[in-house]
């Protein structure tokens, strides 16, 4: 156990051993479905390198406790057919399937979703399917107006489907 916490202050293992005893009562608790520590000197610092979250845990506390909550991994690509909307105007359509991948993956239901530039309205229509409220404007009135129409004309898709028996 020592050589865990060499690199690290006395003050940086109580605190370690407090966060550690904390995040065992989650697991234990099912609050949390596991986790991961990692600690300054032993493990990597995150990948990218960047200055922040894990990384500046690691440097100011020694330590970074990552929490897993069970939730479906993603994948780092989203396969979709392009998208295609008769009659539209604007030039580049984003696929509504690949936009309700990040609203799910970012934003609760109900959460309140801005979008500056509304385009073709598909962000909206993905909030609209997925129980997200929004908020969308674009400086071209004519994709304003198609949006909405676009929105309008588009019926919520079930959450159920029920097979006649």
């Amino acid at each position: 156990m020592n050589l865990i916490y060499l690199n690290l202050s006395e003050a940086e293992k109580t605190e370690a051993r407090i966060e550690l005893t904390r995040v065992i009562k989650e697991v234990k608790s099912g609050k949390t479905q596991s986790f991961r520590m990692k600690i300054r000197g032993i493990h990597a610092v995150p990948f990218g390198g960047q200055m922040g979250g894990r990384t500046l845990q690691l440097k100011n506390k020694g330590f970074t406790i990552i929490r897993i909550h069970g939730n479906k991994l993603k994948k780092d690509v989203i396969e979709t057919p392009v998208a295609t909307v008769k009659g539209n105007k604007h030039p580049a359509i984003y696929p509504v399937q690949v936009i309700e991948e990040f609203l799910k993956l970012l934003t609760p239901t109900g959460a309140l979703v801005l979008d500056p530039f509304m385009g073709s309205g598909s962000t909206a229509i993905a909030c609209k399917n997925l129980d997200r409220h929004y908020i969308g404007y674009d400086i071209n009135t004519e994709y304003c107006e198609y949006a909405r129409q676009r929105v309008k004309d588009n019926p919520i898709i079930p959450k159920f489907l029920f097979k006649d028996t």
